[in-house]
């Protein structure tokens, strides 16, 4: 092996687990050794992250300048460029400057349907009878999104209470569970010591022996890099006994705490397995469901959503800043951190969703909801803009029983559009019956459909500067 050729491998073998040896508390051994080196192609995954109870004016309404008006109804900025030092909201705030230019923040979405409390209303189930499954369930039963190989799981869900994704089960629509438990998620994919996870996960398990392999055989590796391979290569102990090739690594446990954990913990132990999983393609789909948070349980979190809008609620506040900050924020580090085969982040090389239930929960509205995204899905979505599509020349309207009244803005449909087609859906795939978009845009109340009749033709694009 010449000079170079080592050094590049230690390098990448530094890449893949320098940062990371401290950004994932256990695990690293499961991330490519040799992120340079990777044989296989990089797949576009998706991450979608919900929270429930609506979100505040207070919370989520910019603090940043005012984007640019580039047509009728859109706006479009540069968050570098718009940011000032309050942050781009107060949930948004200056821990994500050094991931501006990774963000997509929009403003001026609408649900055109009349909807209430609702499970998949962020992933595109509006109402329980519109026969439209979740975006994650619909992508997960695509053949055309996974591309010939088989996943361990479909989709990865991860919820401790409550659900948020929808499933078409012959001809019926019904809620999709997933892990509450990370420890069960882990044994499903990493316990090596079942055949059967053997079999499933043996293209990864291969590909990381044989990079494993190639480094632990390099008469230039140092003695302390050689022991941080063996720590952080522990868990391939089972599949080295199998497969008679490595004799003596430690034997594999599941590293996550035992016991009751905090919310803290049990969301930092979703990320980390469902980014590994994602990582070492068991799945291409991680969902993540928040309804409660440290200091702020459930019932506390939908009681603060009817607080009135006229104060701030500090209660409601809390739960969502622990959302962006514990959830939203770690994933956007952790992938980041991961750098692939064709040199761009795990992230760059994905699309990640943060949205929630409703806008504001004390009227139960559904204009301007919240969407933040993160990652380009390999260069379909330019990040680092705001985008806002609020209607700004149509008088506001009333948008709940407080007395507010808000712009309406641009049919929802159209995000769910633009996620579909940036993970490699046409059109084509997914509209049916001759209708527009993904996801039902005519309600049953006539004022509300009259209300977006001049916008209604376009719910089947693309958001528009998105691209």
């Amino acid at each position: 092996m010449s000079k170079k050729h080592d050094q590049n491998s230690r390098r990448d073998f530094l890449k893949a687990f320098g940062a990371l040896g401290a950004s994932f508390s256990f695990l690293p051994s499961l991330l490519s050794l040799d992120a340079k080196g990777q044989s296989l192609s990089i797949p576009k995954r998706l991450v979608l992250i919900r929270t429930a109870h609506g979100t505040r004016k207070e919370n989520w309404e910019p603090l940043i300048a005012a984007p640019t008006q580039v047509a009728n109804d859109v706006r479009v900025g540069q968050l570098q460029t718009l940011y000032q030092s309050n942050g781009i909201n107060k949930l948004l705030d200056a821990n994500f400057v050094p991931y501006l230019n990774q963000l997509t923040f929009i403003k001026g979405l609408d649900i055109l349907v009349g909807m209430g409390h609702n499970a998949g209303g962020a992933f595109g189930h509006f109402a329980y009878d519109d026969g439209f499954e979740t975006i994650d369930q619909y992508l997960a039963r695509s053949a055309k999104f996974y591309q010939g190989f088989t996943p361990v799981v479909d989709s990865l869900i991860f919820s401790p209470q409550g659900f948020c994704s929808y499933i078409n089960q012959n001809g019926e629509l019904k809620p999709r569970t997933g892990y509450s438990d990370p420890r069960a998620a882990f044994d499903l994919f990493f316990n090596l010591t079942k055949s059967s996870n053997l079999a499933r996960n043996s293209t990864a398990i291969e590909s990381a022996l044989k990079r494993y392999q190639l480094l632990k055989t390099n008469p230039r590796l140092s003695v302390e890099d050689k022991k941080i391979l063996d720590t952080q290569m522990y868990l391939l102990s089972e599949m080295g006994n199998k497969f008679k090739t490595i004799k003596s690594v430690a034997t594999p446990t599941n590293p996550i705490p035992s016991g009751n954990l905090s919310y803290t913990q049990l969301y930092e132990a979703y990320i980390d397995v469902g980014i590994l999983t994602l990582f070492n393609n068991l799945s291409k789909i991680l969902v993540i469901n928040i309804e409660a948070a440290d200091g702020v349980d459930s019932s506390s979190w939908h009681a603060a959503s009817h607080d009135s809008e006229t104060q701030p609620s500090p209660m409601h506040y809390k739960g969502s800043y622990w959302a962006a900050q514990k959830v939203f924020l770690r994933v956007v580090q952790k992938m980041s951190e991961i750098t692939e085969a064709n040199g761009r982040s795990m992230l760059d090389n994905s699309l990640v969703f943060w949205g929630g239930e409703m806008s504001q929960g004390a009227g139960h509205v559904h204009e301007n909801m919240p969407a933040v995204l993160a990652g380009s899905a390999q260069g379909f979505i330019k990040p680092g803009q705001i985008l806002d599509y609020s209607q700004y020349g149509v008088p506001p309207v009333p948008s709940n029983n407080m007395g507010d009244n808000q712009h309406i803005g641009r049919p929802y449909n159209q995000l769910l559009n633009t996620i579909l087609q940036s993970m490699g859906m046409s059109p084509s795939d997914y509209e049916r019956n001759g209708k527009k978009g993904y996801g039902i845009s005519e309600s049953s109340n006539l004022s509300r459909n009259l209300r977006y009749k001049d916008l209604i033709a376009d719910v089947g694009n693309v958001l528009p500067n998105i691209r």
